[in-house]
């Protein structure tokens, strides 16, 4: 379940996935604090991703695996490109700005139905259908039927 208000990724994997050398030395006290720090920005960015799902009304529905852990790294490195966190990976402004740029592009997929989070097709997804063709005056009656029969 989505939109909850608390974050997709938990500190643990937000380190794993940015993997900080520098993190495997510190004491456990100093690795709580970072913790939290961490867990702050997850949630902050967090939200952001619930206006995305709110929007398209999928915080109710139930995500796939994959949607979970896409969201999951939205979250991450959304967080990690905050200017002020201090226990994220080292970015410089542009390398900042152009994860911003990938975060907000994957969000307003989500928002104008490209992407289906909740498992869906997608509106980029093909569809396949077929036409009834009217060859002459009976098939005109057979044609009509069946759309009095699927409308009804």
């Amino acid at each position: 379940m989505a939109c909850t208000g608390v974050a997709y990724a938990s500190a643990a994997e937000y380190r794993e996935f940015w993997r900080v050398d520098t993190w495997d030395q510190l004491d456990p006290a100093k690795l709580a604090a970072v913790d939290a720090e961490i867990d702050l920005a997850l949630e902050i960015t967090a939200s952001n991703i619930d206006v995305a799902l709110a929007a398209v009304d999928a915080c109710s529905c139930t995500l796939p695996i994959w949607a979970n852990n896409f969201l999951k790294k939205l979250n991450i490195i959304e967080a990690a490109a905050l200017p002020k966190i201090a226990c994220g990976p080292t970015l410089d402004t542009d390398m900042r700005q152009i994860y911003l740029d990938w975060v907000n592009d994957w969000l307003t997929k989500i928002m104008d139905g490209t992407v289906d989070i909740c498992g869906g097709l997608g509106k980029n997804q093909p569809i396949v259908g077929y036409a009834e063709i009217n060859q002459n005056i009976f098939t005109q009656a057979q044609i009509e039927i069946n759309r009095i029969l699927r409308d009804s």
